[in-house]
């Protein structure tokens, strides 16, 4: 039943790779479900569905042991996997499944649901590749030490301190995925985006949902570069949004 579900994941869904998957927890019931219904695993409707939902909202995070019990008996009671009725039962244990602007935008450098994200954004990417240089890294586009020279005077103090951090800098609308070599000592490094963006063919604008404005590859226009950049990254996760707000509004 784990194999299983394991093949599901590689196959059926986005989730190519360990550090995609930020929850083994929520797996518990499929793995359930495969092992005491194997005869009807293959037609149980919603799996992928229930998967990213929960995976993206981590709805069985903290102490989950009581909600999936209940998970446990419905599938039971069922003797299916009905979706709906697990979804109604994480809400009714005060959970939410609600993929919100915030909860994708919120994602930063390096956790673990910033691989999830880019599993489902860069959806062809070899993330098991033969050769190291084709491994995938996340990379800054605005590189991390231009940002840390960029300072403003503390309103009470009068003293410099930095204008961005590292909330700003490690923000999603500031980091694509790039192979190991394109961003190493011979590709990308530390390269400023208004040297090393003119360099890339129109199909990288697109696969990285880049503005091809080049006054926003400016330093000086970083703030105008990450607000045109977060409409594009909500266009391309609106089908998992459950919300409409504008951007810079709580969704």
């Amino acid at each position: 039943a784990i194999k299983a579900v394991r093949d599901f994941l590689f196959s059926k869904t986005s989730l190519k790779t360990d550090k995609a998957v930020p929850s083994y927890i929520a797996l518990i019931p499929l793995v359930y479900f495969r092992y005491q219904f194997p005869e009807k695993w293959a037609a149980a409707a919603g799996k992928e569905t229930y998967i990213l939902r929960t995976m993206l909202t981590g709805a069985f995070s903290g102490t989950p042991d009581n909600l999936l019990d209940r998970c446990i008996k419905a599938i039971d009671k069922a003797q299916d996997l009905v979706v709906e009725d697990l979804f109604q039962i994480i809400r009714d244990d005060g959970r939410s499944l609600e993929v919100t602007q915030g909860s994708i935008l919120g994602i930063r450098y390096g956790k673990p649901l910033s691989h999830l994200i880019f599993n489902l954004w860069y959806r062809d990417f070899d993330y098991h590749p033969a050769l190291e240089d084709n491994l995938p890294q996340q990379d800054h586009i605005f590189p991390q030490w231009v940002l840390r020279t960029e300072k403003v005077p503390n309103p009470a103090t009068g003293r410099l301190v930095l204008k961005y951090d590292a909330s700003d800098r490690d923000q999603i609308a500031n980091l694509a995925l790039l192979t190991a070599k394109d961003n190493g000592f011979n590709g990308k490094s530390g390269e400023l985006p208004e040297t090393w963006l003119p360099k890339q063919a129109p199909e990288f604008f697109e696969q990285h949902l880049i503005p091809t404005d080049p006054g926003l590859w400016k330093v000086s226009n970083y703030e105008a570069f990450i607000e045109a950049r977060q409409k594009l990254i909500l266009d391309k996760f609106k089908n998992y949004l459950q919300t409409a707000a504008p951007v810079g509004e709580p969704a």
